[in-house]
């Protein structure tokens, strides 16, 4: 199982690539999805990741943080 991912500066993620990643590693305790700019609006395709911890957002254009799941349990979201 993988714990923790970062997918930092990659460009040319896509929400469809993310979702794809996320259906399969439910257990991500850290994800730093900084810079990948094609992400952007609503971030309910967080809600399998449970466990999330950690979340990096910077970079990201247009985050509305109130559609972003488990905030309560994160330890870090920048």
């Amino acid at each position: 199982q993988i714990y923790s991912l970062s997918l930092e500066g990659c460009q040319k993620v896509t929400l469809s690539n993310i979702q794809e990643i996320i259906n399969k590693c439910t257990h991500l305790r850290e994800l730093n999805i900084r810079g990948c700019y094609r992400i952007e609006e609503s971030f309910q395709f967080l809600s399998p990741l449970t466990s999330l911890r950690s979340l990096h957002l910077s970079g990201i254009n247009h985050v509305d943080l109130a559609t972003i799941p488990h905030q309560s349990q994160m330890e870090e979201l920048y």
